[in-house]
Formats: structure tokens, sequence, C-alpha cells
């Protein structure tokens, strides 16, 4: 497998021929579409991804280790197929709409200002996670591990706590209601 390391591609890197299948370790992927690719198999280290488009990417099999996503549109992936292995992720200004992160250990990931609708996080152990000024409309929270973890900043979530584990949860009074739908509960 080929290795390359502390590269910059750009969206010109892929136009003639797709990413080669390697190891890339401490690089940085601006403006790359990676929509419909297989990334399987592929191992990604300390990588950054700006302004991608990774929807309905396939990553089965493939390591993700201390990833940045920043501004990336990430549609439909199916994050549950990734060797959990070192998994580490952080998402910041991104879409992460349609994602399966199912029994993934994602413990301290960090959702900053993204779009995390119709994404299922059910099984995931997310303790210590944060979600700051996150959309979760629709958003699968079942079985979650959800400790310590932090929602205060984001809005339109729907967390059953009979069905989660929440010790030491921090939510705002303004979005408490997302705690209590399930239980159909007004609160005036």
């Amino acid at each position: 497998m080929e290795y390359f390391s502390e590269q910059d591609f750009d969206k010109n890197s892929f136009l003639k021929e797709n990413i080669k299948k390697a190891e890339y370790e401490g690089c940085t992927f601006r403006n790359c579409d990676f929509s419909r690719q297989h990334l399987s198999g592929f191992i990604f280290s300390d990588c950054r991804f700006m302004d991608c488009n990774l929807s309905l990417v396939s990553f089965k099999s493939s390591a993700l280790k201390e990833i940045e996503f920043i501004d990336c549109k990430i549609s439909g992936v199916d994050f549950s197929q990734v060797n959990p292995f070192l998994l580490e992720l952080k998402f910041v200004g991104s879409i992460v709409e349609n994602c399966i992160f199912q029994d993934l250990g994602l413990k301290k990931t960090s959702f900053v200002n993204c779009s995390l609708k119709n994404t299922d996080f059910s099984g995931a152990k997310l303790s210590e996670a944060k979600f700051l000024d996150c959309d979760l409309s629709d958003a699968t929270f079942d079985n979650s591990d959800l400790q310590k973890a932090d929602f205060r900043a984001s809005k339109n979530f729907r967390i059953n706590p009979s069905k989660n584990q929440l010790a030491g949860a921090k939510f705002s009074t303004n979005t408490i209601h997302g705690l209590l739908l399930d239980f159909k509960i007004n609160i005036e």
C-alpha cells in the first residue's frame, strides 16, 4: 500500500483519476469531491478534510484516526462500518446528515456548528461528546451513552432519558423540552 505524508491535495488532485488506495498521514484535503467513492480499506491518520464533499462515501474497514472534517458535506455515510481501532473524529461547520454512527465508540467527539439531521447515533458511546450549536432534527439516540455530553447550545434534539445513559449530561433550560417529548409533557 502506498504512503503519503504531510501532503496537500486540492480539488484538482483527483480530476483525472480517483484517489489512490493508500495510507495518508498528516494530509490535508481541500475542496475535493469524494462523493460516491469507495474508500474502503484506506488509512487516514491526523488528516483534515476542508470544504470537501463526502456524500455517499464508503469507508468500510477504513481507519479514521484523528480526523477533522471542516465545512464539509457528508450525507448518507455509514460510519459504523469503519475500523473502530483508534477512531477519533471532529466535525466543524459541516453538514452531517442521514449518516449512521451506530454502536461506535465516539467518546469526546466534537460536533461544532453542524447540521446532524436524520443521523443515527443508536448504541453509540458518546460520553463527554460536545454538540455545540448543532441542529439535531430527527436524529436518533437509542441506547446511547451520553454521559457528560454537552447539548447546551444545540437544538431540535429528541432524547428519551429512559432509553439512554445521561448521567452528568448538560442541557440548557431553553432546550429541556427535547428530553420530555417522549413523555408527552407540555412545559410552558
